[in-house]
């Protein structure tokens, strides 16, 4: 990388036309901009501003900064281990071996979904904010890099846009078949009940199925649900003593009869007990076995590529959450900032298609790189 370029700039600004001039400075060269301040109340307009001129940036606290001055390799490991990320480069691999013998990465579509829903006032009553929609996929050029947008949507709605899933996701896969065939597509979905498995099968895959379809694709569909806020504890009674089950553990036991099921302890708990996710196949035309949906999964929880130690859940879904997130955040930055630049409707509902095209990183296309690493 070349020497960085020193800017002053008053992170104080509320004035979002500000931010915008400064960062459009660098909207034609490949730059990634650090902002470093000790103002909490600057980074949701900073994110803003890197919507609205697709220009990428890190915010970093001097605090943060202070701690890599004195060395502290870890946090210096962790930023650049990020910027690297947003450049579009990739820190680690997880290597398979011979574990997946029907899912080969290079063939298949990973896609994960999550929806945030709004809270309004006191966690309850009407809001005209939206459910936000996150979805990743690894359709860039190297199959074990994943990236990904958000979407709109009307509030507290937990099914996901039938018309907007099919657009992102026929996007997706014209963008990967540029790179090799596919042949299988696997969803990782989050943030749904047992009650609503059946909206799952019937709306969002079939609307997968469909994207293919439209492309000439015979591509072999896998569903699976990721349950991260049940109410299942596990816990390792080993030696007569009880503590968190070891990182990497499996539970088959207890699971519901009929369903390919069980309850999965990836990640090490520092604090407390590691809480156990449950997983559960809604569809498998692959006929995958039990042991290599595992070790798949427990694979992808390696792919959070800011550290090489596994994350709670698939990591592509944890990125689905994040994007989720930032779209709550910057819709919030913009009502705040810039409420008429807000798309709507003659009867005054938003427009979430355009609210959607706005406010997503690469405009209408899709991002190139993990922005939000």
């Amino acid at each position: 990388m070349p020497k960085p370029i020193f800017k002053e700039f008053d992170t104080s600004s509320k004035q979002l036309n500000e931010w915008i001039q400064a960062l459009n400075e660098f909207k034609l060269s490949k730059t990634i901009v650090l902002v470093i301040d000790n103002n909490k109340e600057s980074h949701p307009i900073v994110k803003l501003a890197e919507a609205l001129t697709g220009v990428q940036t890190q915010h970093l606290f001097f605090d943060t900064a202070f701690k890599v001055a004195r060395g502290r390799p870890q946090t210096l490991e962790n930023i650049v281990h990020k910027l690297n990320i947003k450049a579009g480069g990739i820190n680690h691999l997880v290597d398979f071996g011979r574990n997946l013998k029907k899912i080969n990465l290079a063939e298949t579509l990973i896609l994960a979904l999550d929806v945030s829903h709004p809270t309004g006032d006191d966690y309850k009553g009407s809001t005209d904010e939206p459910s936000i929609g996150g979805l990743t996929g690894n359709y860039l050029p190297d199959p074990n890099e994943f990236a990904g947008l958000f979407f709109y949507q009307s509030p507290r709605q937990e099914a996901i846009d039938r018309t907007c899933l099919q657009i992102y996701v026929k996007k997706m896969l014209q963008e990967a078949r540029k790179y090799r065939s596919i042949k299988n597509v696997i969803l990782i979905r989050d943030a749904v009940s047992e009650g609503q498995y059946d909206m799952i099968l019937e709306d969002e895959l079939a609307a997968i199925d469909q994207s293919a379809k439209d492309l000439n694709i015979k591509a072999k569909l896998v569903g699976i649900i990721v349950t991260k806020d049940g109410n299942t504890r596990h816990f390792n009674v080993a030696r007569g003593e009880t503590s968190s089950m070891p990182p990497r553990s499996f539970v088959s036991f207890g699971s519901r009869y009929g369903f390919t099921q069980f309850f999965m302890t990836a990640h090490r708990s520092f604090a407390g007990t590691a809480k156990s996710v449950m997983i559960t196949v809604i569809r498998d035309d692959l006929g995958l076995s039990t042991a290599e949906l595992q070790f798949f999964l427990l694979g992808l929880t390696h792919m959070h590529q800011i550290v090489t130690a596994p994350v709670s859940i698939p990591a592509p879904l944890y990125q689905a959450d994040v994007l989720a997130g930032r779209g709550q955040k910057v819709f919030r930055a913009l009502k705040k900032y810039a409420e008429r630049d807000i798309p709507k409707r003659d009867d005054g509902t938003i427009e979430y298609m355009q609210l959607s095209n706005l406010l997503n990183f690469n405009d209408a296309n899709l991002p190139t790189t993990r922005y939000t690493a």
